[in-house]
């Protein structure tokens, strides 16, 4: 290179200098194999070039983290997505060339992937959950799961969930291909399932007959597949309440630790365990509790067996279910061990059961009884029939009836007595095997029935002392007063309530009612003053007030039963009289009555009763309530 420079007189002068160009190096690469997860890939740079020398170093940047040297690599993507590869090279004269290329890797061929829905433990003869639903298609969808689940079964299923029962305890290695929607198969992914025996608790036999008066049966409550019990505790209970005579099915006579906690003492004496039944057989029911001392080693507390036995005695015919529950089973550190109740236990009796009901509830004299035998039964075949009924009425009239599997007899029947008094009623009862039972009540017997009203009274509030009647144009109580005279122990029945002018009786209202005998008792009944829009109030006007008892049956004296007394003056709801005097309409002013008598009753000083509009002998937000709701009201 030669640099020549003038001047302004036309004078030059040169001068020269050798310069070197160097060439940069070019980078070049390809990359080749299959571009999905987990598949080799070659990365080749040796197509790379430097024009004036050579290369001297490669170095890789694969756009995931990792990286490597050399003209010639391969490496692995773990995950799908795109990456840029980056390759530098340096050449002899240490100038640099770079190349990017982007490359995208997708999943290829699916991946099979399983869970089971819940944690362990897995029992043996629980269905289990299989939830394929994890695994991945490159691009399409999963259109089949096939799974070996190592016990000789398959399944080919289109659906990702899959439910499975294994029925021996083993570590299953369960398999599973999936197919996608390209028709590529995945490799085989298999895990390992866990399954184990399940702690049962049960009561055996199942089921167990015995016959009273004095039968006797045991019940053994068992464990099983248990590996390290320390201590267990359990309730067994049967029905506290039968039915006469005894109202006792079962009496519990005892409890006793069962083979599975083995001696009560090592030959040296050494205590093996404390069992500690506590019953109450009023409530029926016993709880148990066993524990195992601290000498015992692990080997002499797993396995299966019987952790108590117990006794019981029967009292009457029926059946019932002897139910194990609040059930805890302890290893050493007082942890749960998970178990379940496999199932409880049944008794019954061969005898069948008798039991009947009775209507009126107190007959009188000459009244006929309907008595019902239909909740008599066999408990050792229910569905078969009762063949014979008989019946004691212990008025010296006993009566059988008797019929056949194909035409059974009636279990209802009707009788009346002709004296007042208690009567001792026997049924016997006996099923299809020949088998008797029978069950007692008493029955009394009254002279008559004789129900009455004996009083019709409207609240004291609403009584004007100078026009001498009872006066309303809100909501008026009226106290209906009945009573029971006759000798049955209780009666029920409706009581009406009737409002009658020149013209009509209204009905204000039916109650159901029920009195002792001797006991006065009060029925009270809310009568409406008149609304305009309102149908089921009163017009207004005057009216007699009277009530009536609906027809009891065998009452001796009914004439009693209608009650008439007095006459309330029905005004316009919430027209409340100012001086005496009401103008027809619930307006303003009326509202204005009842909000200067508020909090105030008839005796004191700002007291007004006529702003009580529900007559409860107080002024308060009730009677405000009613004029708002009634404003507007005329007189048409």
């Amino acid at each position: 290179m030669t640099l020549t420079v003038y001047d302004t007189e036309g004078k030059s002068n040169s001068t020269s200098a050798n310069v070197t160009i160097y060439a940069r190096p070019v980078a070049e690469f390809t990359i080749s194999g299959e571009h999905f997860v987990d598949h080799e890939l070659t990365f080749n740079g040796t197509k790379s070039r430097d024009d004036d020398g050579m290369i001297t170093s490669y170095f890789w940047d694969f756009g995931d983290g990792t990286n490597s040297t050399g003209n010639l690599t391969t490496h692995v993507y773990h995950a799908n997505g795109t990456y840029w590869v980056n390759l530098s090279v340096i050449d002899n004269d240490g100038l640099i060339g770079f190349k990017s290329e982007s490359i995208t890797i997708g999943l290829g061929t699916p991946i099979a992937d399983f869970e089971i829905i819940r944690p362990s433990p897995y029992y043996v003869d629980e269905t289990l959950t299989f939830n394929a639903s994890k695994s991945k298609a490159d691009g399409g969808t999963i259109i089949n799961y096939f799974l070996d689940w190592n016990d000789s079964t398959i399944d080919d299923t289109a659906e990702p969930l899959i439910n499975h029962t294994f029925t021996q305890p083993k570590v299953y290695n369960v398999t599973l291909i999936v197919t996608d929607s390209d028709g590529k198969t995945s490799a085989p992914t298999s895990k390992n399932v866990p399954v184990i025996l399940r702690v049962l608790l049960e009561v055996m036999p199942e089921n167990v007959t015995a016959d009273p008066p004095n039968g006797t049966f045991k019940i053994n409550v068992t464990v099983a597949n248990v590996d390290d019990l320390k201590s267990f505790k359990f309730t067994l209970s049967w029905p506290k309440d039968w039915l006469p005579p005894t109202y006792d099915l079962l009496d519990y006579v005892e409890a006793k630790a069962g083979d599975f906690l083995g001696p009560e003492r090592y030959p040296n004496g050494t205590r093996r365990w404390n069992f500690i039944p506590v019953p109450d057989d009023g409530e029926g029911y016993v709880n148990v509790t066993g524990i195992f001392t601290d000498v015992v080693p692990v080997g002499e507390r797993r396995g299966n067996g019987t952790l108590a036995t117990i006794t019981f005695q029967v009292k009457a015919s029926g059946n019932a279910t002897l139910d194990l529950k609040d059930t805890i089973l302890q290893y050493p550190n007082g942890s749960m061990i998970v178990h379940s109740i496999k199932n409880d236990g049944y008794f019954y009796t061969t005898e069948p059961v008798a039991n009947f009901t009775y209507s009126p509830p107190h007959p009188a004299v000459n009244e006929p009884i309907t008595f019902d035998a239909s909740a008599s039964y066999d408990p050792d075949s229910p569905s078969v029939p009762i063949l014979n009924y008989t019946w004691d009425f212990g008025d010296y009239n006993i009566t059988s009836v008797t019929g056949t599997l194909e035409n059974p007899p009636s279990p209802i029947i009707d009788h009346s007595y002709e004296e007042n008094r208690t009567y001792t009623i026997i049924l016997f009862v006996t099923d299809d095997d020949g088998e008797t039972w029978n069950i007692t009540y008493p029955l009394t017997v009254v002279s008559g029935h004789d129900v009455a009203i004996i009083a019709i009274e409207p609240s004291k509030f609403a009584f004007n002392e100078t026009s001498g009647e009872y006066e309303t144009s809100g909501e008026l109580p009226i106290n209906v007063t009945v009573m029971n005279s006759g000798n049955a122990p209780e009666e029920i029945f409706n009581v009406t309530l009737y409002a009658t002018n020149t013209t009509h009786t209204f009905e204000i209202g039916t109650q159901t009612v029920r009195v002792s005998i001797g006991s006065p008792k009060n029925v009270t009944f809310l009568l409406y003053a008149f609304k305009w829009n309102d149908i089921n109030t009163l017009q207004k006007g005057n009216y007699t007030i009277g009530a009536n008892i609906t027809w009891v049956e065998y009452d001796s004296d009914p004439n009693n039963n209608w009650f008439e007394d007095g006459v309330v003056r029905v005004y316009v709801a919430g027209d409340i009289p100012i001086d005496g005097v009401r103008d027809g309409v619930c307006n303003m002013r009326d509202i204005g009555e009842c909000c200067n008598a508020f909090g105030s009753n008839p005796e004191q000083p700002k007291g007004n009763p006529n702003a009580d509009l529900n007559y409860d002998g107080n002024v308060n937000m009730r009677d405000i309530g009613i004029a708002c709701n009634n404003f507007g009201n005329r007189d048409p």
